[in-house]
């Protein structure tokens, strides 16, 4: 409904879900067939149709958040859609993004004011809630703790005691725009304005990789995707595709030149399918 793509989910039973600039659109695989909800030709009281963020919970239950105070829960297998606001300490504008928790089945959200985890079982329940600006990325660091990237740099969150520490790295000020940590800890983090940043906790590693001292061609790093059985990553920029060696760190970059129709992505669009198949929005 709309080439304005925010997000995308494949879901437990490879069916691809898009969050657009006008509602969300499901592909059912097997059927190859399109369905379409909460857009603005949709007969909905729904006054939002902008969203940014899916996650599924269980096989047939999808959250979807966006410019709006709540999420909405879409029953797949009926496609019908109950929108809950959530009781929080302050209200929410927007819902930003959403990590699904396998250790314990739990939803950790960011949003404009504040981290919150839910639980949904039958109806939303706000487990925990607490004041924390400006979040941009959700990701598991380990089973305790999760890496949380905002406006204002990285931080490492403690599930269990709700401590939350800046981790602190060579550049006074940052904007994340996405996480991806490796099997071995190393973790990738794409910046709104500072480049790529490579960081290990346990060996106390850092680099940033910028257009100044690489072959980027941007500063503005918008999704991190990783290939399947390959030492490559791929991330979405303002001007292109960058691809990065894990093992060698080479640098190469898709744009017009190499046959992209676009080269500006959205931030947090992007996707390694079951198939292997990468995907950008």
């Amino acid at each position: 409904t709309n080439d304005g793509i925010n997000f995308m989910l494949e879901d437990s039973e490879h069916d691809m879900w898009y969050a657009t600039d006008n509602g969300v659109s499901m592909y059912d695989s097997d059927a190859k067939r399109w369905h379409t909800l909460l857009s603005m030709a949709d007969e909905s009281p729904n006054p939002n149709h902008q969203f940014l963020t899916l996650c599924e919970v269980k096989p047939g239950t999808i959250l979807l958040g966006g410019y709006a105070a709540g999420i909405y829960i879409i029953n797949k297998r009926t496609r019908g859609v109950e929108f809950v606001k959530p009781d929080l300490i302050v209200p929410e504008k927007y819902i930003q993004t959403m990590h699904l928790d396998k250790e314990d089945g739990t939803v950790w959200v960011g949003g404009e004011n504040q981290l919150f985890n839910i639980s949904i079982d039958g109806t939303l329940k706000v487990n925990y809630a607490e004041v924390f600006g400006g979040i941009n990325f959700i990701t598991r660091k380990d089973g305790d703790n999760l890496w949380i990237g905002t406006k204002d740099g990285l931080f490492s969150f403690d599930k269990t005691t709700h401590e939350k520490r800046n981790v602190s790295l060579p550049l006074e000020r940052f904007k994340v725009n996405t996480i991806h940590q490796e099997p071995d800890g190393t973790v990738y983090i794409g910046t709104h304005h500072n480049g790529l940043l490579v960081y290990n906790e346990a060996d106390n590693y850092y680099h940033r990789y910028t257009k100044d001292n690489s072959a980027l061609t941007s500063n503005c790093m918008k999704c991190i995707v990783a290939s399947t059985n390959t030492p490559w990553l791929f991330i979405s920029s303002d001007k292109g595709i960058v691809r990065f060696n894990k093992n060698t760190n080479h640098i190469s970059t898709w744009s017009h030149e190499q046959g992209l129709q676009g080269v500006n992505f959205n931030i947090r669009a992007g996707i390694t399918t079951h198939r292997s198949t990468l995907m950008f929005g």
